[in-house]
């Protein structure tokens, strides 16, 4: 079951944007760029995300060594956790500090020259970046506002957000047109450089999720009431007399309510 998370309020995407902005919006990077960025956000039911980045870097220089990847955290609440480098015999290691409302991980590699190009893979958990309103048992709406500013060249960058399963999602981004399509339970935004020329892209998805403990529970409710209904069709004489059949509307009323009430059958 999701964790009551602390988060009161999150920065609609234009904010986000405009924290991205002020957070990085001072540094740059033409040390090297991005062939190819992939970022992928796992949203979980408990307000936290999981966040996989794919790098193809190419060096701009000779003896590029260092990589940086900056997190800011959209709530003073948030913590950046799990952080995992993939095993590469040509990364040497990493370090990772949060600076008051960003985490940054500076990853090691060897030296490479100009025109080299190195494969960076990534994963992080960042927790309460998620707003989670609780709409029914076992049935929750997960608000989540995301971010990307290059502070390198970035010639294609594909942004996937990943929705827990059975969820219903709704999305928007500050892209004209953004391209995004539904791949089974996933919803996935490309865009390409010319697309963010011009700024930052953010954007928020809103999904409406019910556990898959929901149906099970709700099916037991169901046959629960049946066997109830079929008992007193039998005995319910025998036992109310002639108000058996006032009991029986009174079960099928009292059972709706709390259904509605406490399932949100929409």
């Amino acid at each position: 079951m999701p964790k009551k998370q602390s988060i009161v309020s999150l920065p609609s995407p234009e904010e986000a944007g405009q924290i991205y902005h002020a957070q990085l919006g001072a540094r740059k990077n033409d040390a090297y760029k991005y062939n190819r960025l992939i970022m992928e956000h796992t949203l979980s039911p408990d307000g936290s995300i999981k966040r996989s980045v794919s790098m193809l870097i190419e060096a701009l220089e000779d003896g590029v060594e260092e990589f940086f990847w900056r997190v800011p955290l959209l709530s003073e609440n948030s913590k950046v956790a799990g952080i995992r480098v993939a095993v590469n015999s040509r990364i040497r290691g990493y370090q990772s500090q949060t600076m008051e409302s960003m985490h940054e991980i500076v990853i090691r590699s060897e030296m490479l020259t100009k025109g080299e190009t190195l494969h960076i893979g990534l994963e992080y958990y960042v927790s309460n970046v998620c707003k989670v309103n609780k709409k029914g048992l076992l049935h929750y709406e997960l608000d989540y506002t995301f971010a990307y500013k290059p502070i390198s060249t970035t010639k294609s960058l594909e942004i996937r957000l990943h929705a827990p399963r059975g969820s219903r999602a709704r999305i928007e981004t500050n892209l004209p047109k953004p391209e995004s399509f539904i791949v089974g339970d996933n919803r996935l935004i490309i865009a390409t450089e010319e697309k963010f020329q011009q700024g930052d892209i953010a954007g928020n998805i809103q999904l409406e999720y019910r556990s898959p403990y929901f149906v099970p529970l709700f099916s037991l409710v169901i046959s629960l009431l049946f066997s109830a209904v079929l008992v007193l069709i039998q005995h319910g004489q025998t036992i109310f007399g002639s108000w058996y059949l006032a009991v029986i509307a009174a079960l099928f009323f009292i059972t709706s309510f709390v259904s509605l009430k406490v399932f949100r059958i929409e």
